[in-house]
């Protein structure tokens, strides 16, 4: 029986371990957009096959390592040294699994944390400190990023949410 599991906890080595059964599909939550969890949904439920056991055990790893070390200036080939597999075979693998690039991940993932970080420090951390807290060098690219992902820039986001 299929098992999609929704989670907005940072995934653990540990909890990649509680996962390592066959037919488990795991998200993060508030991640993908409703037509890419839509599709998911479909796949873990409908005639797509899911990937095997020790293949999605594989791209459950590179998930854990970005929710881990997603502050870093981590890379494509750094996430598939850290599960041990081929930089290519592990992208492939990981937009199969998880609905979206591996790269798209780690953005979202990052551009999430933002903003909860913009939401609970309100004005004791700059923009540039949360940037910089969450992957980016460059405030401006990580506006951007940011703008890209929410449809509004960072200053804004804090201020619709009342962290001002």
């Amino acid at each position: 029986m299929p098992v999609f599991m929704i989670s907005g906890k940072v995934l653990t080595f540990e909890d990649v371990k509680q996962l390592d059964y066959a037919n488990v599909l795991y998200q993060n939550k508030n991640l993908l957009k409703e037509e890419e969890a839509t599709a998911c949904l479909q796949k873990v439920f409908g005639k797509d096959m899911l990937l095997p056991q020790p293949t999605s055990l594989l791209v459950k790893q590179a998930l854990a390592f970005i929710q881990q070390n997603y502050w870093n200036q981590i890379s494509r080939q750094d996430i598939a040294a850290a599960v041990n597999a081929n930089p290519s075979y592990l992208s492939r693998i990981f937009s199969q699994e998880v609905g979206i690039k591996m790269w798209d991940f780690l953005m979202r993932f990052r551009i999430q944390v933002a903003q909860e970080m913009l939401l609970n420090y309100s004005k004791a951390k700059s923009i540039t400190e949360i940037a910089m807290q969450v992957g980016y060098n460059d405030p401006a690219y990580f506006s951007k990023v940011f703008k890209t992902y929410t449809g509004v820039s960072p200053k804004l986001f804090r201020q619709l949410n009342g962290a001002v």
